[in-house]
């Protein structure tokens, strides 16, 4: 089975990868989980 991505957005800048696993993992297995940092602040979008 492919895998698909989800696109979450309006998350505070503390949430951490190993929340956001944790918030989705119920529901459906998480094989990753990224966030979108930004280049010249290194702070995630």
């Amino acid at each position: 089975m492919q895998g698909s991505k989800l696109y979450v957005g309006n998350l505070s800048y503390s949430v951490s990868i190993d929340e956001l696993k944790g918030l989705y993992s119920p529901l459906r297995e998480v094989r990753d989980a990224e966030r979108a940092v930004l280049e010249d602040t290194n702070r995630a979008q």
